[in-house]
């Protein structure tokens, strides 16, 4: 997580939020939680997702649901613009899906997810 994702989950932590990361390289999400916890912020959730594969997308809409916890503010910043045509393992154009499909998707199923 870099760029807006970061700045905007340090500053939400200052001001006391719940956080859960939803993120493509598991690794990365930890370390930031660790980096964030470790200047005061609070407890976080980190969860993997591959923006370019629908079934991930799911999976990880499942994960958030499991966490019952509300989603007061969603952040949908995930994004890739490729040089090179590159088709999803869904069979989509791999821009269209990260960019379109899968923020369409994912923030459906939370919503939805928040109404049960």
């Amino acid at each position: 997580m870099a760029g807006i994702g970061r700045a905007s989950a340090f500053s939400l932590a200052r001001d006391g939020a719940d956080l859960t990361f939803l993120c493509r390289n598991l690794e990365k999400g930890e370390a930031l939680a660790g980096e964030i916890v470790a200047v005061g912020g609070t407890k976080l959730t980190v969860i993997e997702i591959e923006m370019s594969s629908l079934d991930s997308i799911c999976g990880a809409a499942e994960s958030v649901r499991r966490l019952a916890k509300p989603i007061d503010v969603f952040l949908n910043n995930a994004g890739v613009i490729n040089a090179h045509r590159r088709v999803t393992v869904d069979e989509y154009e791999e821009t269209l899906a990260v960019n379109h499909f899968a923020p369409f998707l994912l923030t459906g199923l939370l919503t939805i997810t928040r109404r049960a």
